[in-house]
């Protein structure tokens, strides 16, 4: 049997900005990483843009 879950449409509208807010993340890591100059500072761009690709990810 299957069960359906319905969610409030407070819920689903605090989803739908969190999802435009990481956009916005990786457009501002996007960014910062055509203006980087060191290595280090790359790799913790990568390192945050990684993080915010994987909670879009997410179901």
């Amino acid at each position: 049997m299957i069960k359906v879950v319905s969610f409030p449409s407070s819920f689903l509208s605090y989803r739908w900005m969190n999802l435009e807010k990481q956009h916005s993340k990786l457009l501002k890591l996007q960014a910062k990483a055509d203006a980087c100059t060191s290595r280090k500072e790359a790799l913790k761009i990568l390192k945050k843009s990684d993080k915010t690709i994987n909670k879009l990810s997410r179901p």
